[in-house]
């Protein structure tokens, strides 16, 4: 059983400008690993997903909501949901960064410091072991890893068949939106 449901939030999501319709696999489940091995069924749709991030912004006004007590979804400045694991790693980094999504990129901005770190840097500085030479790019870097944390934007896909698919920390093409009018 999922955590949010389409029954529980609704359907209705933020579309990027000059998008109409559905986002690609929409009924894609979403499920996180957690460090003990099991795996979480966050949301049963996409859809569900993102409709939790506009409420998110409209209704409660609120960056991030706990889920269950493993798992945290937070906004990255409303147009990306990080789903992660609430290990203490990451609760370290999301006491210590703010995530912000600025001109297609997902950036952690230290919230003492003048300090404006990518996801790999965030986590360094946070102490996790980070063992790869390249930078998490995406959810199949972040699942190898075991970083216990996914992005869920309206470009995700559950099984993306090469790096390139799915949910990005830094997008070619960056999500805009419109919301002076909702």
């Amino acid at each position: 059983m999922a955590l949010f449901t389409q029954a529980s939030l609704g359907s209705d999501f933020d579309r990027p400008m000059g998008v109409v319709g559905d986002p690609v696999n929409p009924f894609d489940s979403i499920s996180l690993p957690l460090s003990d091995g099991t795996v979480v069924q966050v949301f049963d749709t996409k859809r569900t997903a993102l409709a939790l991030l506009k409420q998110m912004r409209t209704v409660g006004k609120t960056w991030n909501v706990y889920a269950s007590e493993d798992v945290l979804c937070v906004a990255v400045s409303y147009s990306k949901l990080l789903v992660a694991e609430t290990n203490l790693v990451n609760q370290k980094l999301f006491s210590s960064f703010a995530p912000i999504y600025y001109g297609g990129l997902v950036r952690f901005l230290h919230r003492s410091a003048s300090l404006v770190l990518s996801l790999t840097d965030a986590l360094r500085a946070v102490g996790y072991c980070v063992s790869s030479s390249v930078p998490y790019m995406n959810n199949t870097d972040l699942r190898v890893a075991g970083v216990n944390m996914l992005i869920v934007d309206y470009n995700y896909k559950s099984n993306p068949a090469t790096p390139s698919e799915g949910s990005q920390l830094e997008d070619e093409t960056p999500l805009v939106f419109d919301f002076t009018n909702s």
